[in-house]
């Protein structure tokens, strides 16, 4: 179905309030049925791939974005639905770009000390 259709069915929802937790609840049920039904080729592509790479850079940096950039795409959108969907795009394209970038220089090298850390200590801890 694809991110795409997920984006157009919100939007075109007959619901005024596309933040309700009964669309959450359905765009999520149908995006686990087309998984389930799909086997493993709707998740299994470089995309969910790289979101998978950086999705604790992702955690981290979303709700920057979140409540930076959602409140002026609704303020600047033509309806609330507009302004969700521009919102969503927004905040999801600023959001995995950060994280990108976070997960590159920030993540990656303290991984590598984290390492280089570990196996300093049980080299002294297997020599001392």
């Amino acid at each position: 179905m694809g991110v795409l259709g997920l984006l157009i069915m919100v939007a075109l929802s007959p619901y005024r309030h596309v933040q309700d937790p009964l669309v959450s609840i359905v765009v999520i049920s149908i995006f686990v049925l087309a998984t389930a039904l799909s086997g493993t080729r709707l998740i299994n592509n470089k995309l969910f791939r790289y979101l998978g790479v950086v999705s604790y850079s992702l955690y981290l940096v979303h709700f920057l974005f979140l409540m930076i950039l959602l409140p002026i795409a609704q303020r600047l959108a033509i309806s609330p639905d507009a302004g969700f969907v521009v919102g969503f795009i927004l905040v999801s394209s600023f959001s995995v770009c950060v994280a990108g970038i976070t997960y590159r220089y920030i993540e990656i090298p303290m991984i590598e000390l984290g390492r280089r850390l570990t196996v300093r200590s049980r080299s002294v801890a297997v020599g001392g």
